[in-house]
């Protein structure tokens, strides 16, 4: 009893922490997933005080559970950090520290941005989710700038920095400039110009607007630069279902209006999809084009290469879209069939198919050697094997219930409710062609996990009623 009042009695200052821990959270990520910081002692500064505050918390809330226990697939979430922990004990050879990090990060993203109480109403969950939206933003619209000055300075490298592989500027035909990755930094661009829409038509400023206007031009522009499939994904089906969702009515509206809904959003998905790559077949035509008519000695001493000023992988293989994730995945089904209960680890399964299964193209290929299989299901597998898959599906079956719970009960959504579902559709579809939402430590990881809970929220009167 004692007890309870305590906590009662602590909870307005716990929810200062909270908002404290997610800040800092934020600024964590955003300085270990860009190669001007990455692996610095800049990140130190803010780790330490991140994981003791985020340590705190987690005991606070274990020790509130009753306030968050009814939060979507909460025990499934749980579930899923135990079958981490047991692999980590199994496979305790292969990288513990790296391994313990992924861990962590699950804790801070299921119970600290994910979680919500019943205590915190959903206007609550959406002012937070709002506030990190235009930091997010913000920051994609610094390392975008950075990047593109990288770009006009003719600027590209490439080095070792503890033991990863850190790459900067224009390389192999690729936008990376500032990101850690060309596909991370579009997926970032598309998330915000998919909330830039939003924001756009809910504050009706024109100064917020010509800003909004600005960032979302350049993050377009990284998108035609990056070539990045992902990030053409994310976008499309982003701005679909924001559409989608924002002029669909699941009660009082009529047929032919939901069908023009459901045209319209899949015609602004496909164009979305499609405008990033026709931008940049127009821009590698006009290239070409001068090249052919420029002077028979343009390729004196000092003069760019044509080749070099076209956008595009170079390392693409001819006829194959997925770029080899076909090949990659089918070895992790390999990998996964060797240790199907608990797995490797993620940072064990590449050591393990280098010692015991060689032959396997993860392995034996012309192009390189991944320690991610470009799948998040399938990195969950590898990782956690059958242990961590079970509760995963559990955790999905419980938040798509939930969605549809609250979509049949409410007759016209919060006007919020369609940006959430856009960026965990994107994000979510991103996840399956990369390390998104489980074994990526970024923005738009982040971003995910706060618009899910928001999503997810236990004190949403409209479900709960």
């Amino acid at each position: 009893m004692m007890l309870q009042k305590t906590i009662d009695r602590l909870r307005p200052a716990a929810a200062k922490a909270t908002l404290c821990f997610h800040a800092l959270f934020f600024l964590y990520v955003c300085l270990g997933f860009n190669n001007l910081t990455v692996g610095t002692p800049a990140i130190s500064v803010v780790m330490w005080p991140t994981y003791l505050l985020g340590a705190a918390l987690l005991v606070w809330r274990a020790l509130d559970l009753k306030t968050y226990r009814r939060m979507p697939g909460l025990f499934a979430l749980a579930a899923m950090c135990a079958a981490c922990g047991i692999s980590m004990l199994i496979n305790r050879q292969y990288s513990p520290k790296q391994n313990a990090v992924h861990l962590i990060f699950w804790l801070f993203y299921f119970f600290l941005l994910y979680l919500n109480g019943t205590d915190q109403t959903p206007e609550d969950a959406e002012k937070r989710f709002t506030l990190f939206f235009h930091a997010f933003s913000a920051v994609a619209f610094i390392l975008t700038a950075i990047s593109f000055g990288m770009l006009i300075a003719g600027y590209s490298d490439q080095f070792l920095r503890g033991g990863d592989l850190v790459r900067r500027g224009y390389l192999g035909g690729r936008l990376f400039g500032a990101y850690q990755t060309p596909n991370a930094g579009a997926v970032i661009g598309a998330l915000t110009i998919a909330g830039s829409v939003h924001y756009i038509r809910i504050y009706r400023n024109r100064l917020y607007t010509a800003a909004a206007v600005v960032n979302c031009a350049a993050q377009f522009v990284y998108m035609v630069l990056s070539d990045s499939r992902s990030g053409r994904v994310c976008l499309g089906l982003a701005l679909g279902v924001y559409l989608f969702f924002t002029l669909f009515r699941f009660r009082e509206q009529e047929r032919g209006r939901r069908l023009l809904a459901v045209c319209l959003s899949a015609a602004v998905a496909v164009g979305a999809f499609y405008l990033p790559k026709w931008t940049q077949m127009g821009y590698n035509a006009v290239v070409r084009a001068t090249e052919q008519n420029s002077p028979a000695d343009s390729d004196a001493p000092g003069e760019d290469d044509p080749e070099d000023l076209l956008i595009g992988r170079k390392e693409s293989l001819e006829g194959d879209y997925s770029n080899r994730r076909l090949d990659f995945w089918k070895s992790g089904v390999e990998i996964f069939l060797q240790k199907p209960l608990f797995g490797l680890t993620f940072k064990g399964f590449l050591p393990y198919a280098e010692e015991h299964m060689p032959d396997t193209y993860l392995v034996n290929n012309d192009y390189m050697k991944l320690n991610t299989l470009d799948n998040d299901v399938l990195n969950l597998a590898v990782s956690c094997g059958v242990a961590g898959l079970l509760p995963f599906a559990a955790f999905v079956f419980a938040v798509l219930r939930r969605l549809l719970k609250t979509l049949r009960q409410a007759a016209a959504p919060d006007p919020l409710f369609p940006l959430l579902l856009a960026v965990c559709a994107g994000t979510a579809a991103v996840s399956l062609l990369g390390s998104g939402v489980l074994y990526m430590q970024c923005q738009y990881s982040f971003l995910f996990w706060l618009a899910l809970g928001a999503l997810m929220n236990p004190a949403d009167d409209s479900v709960n009623r």
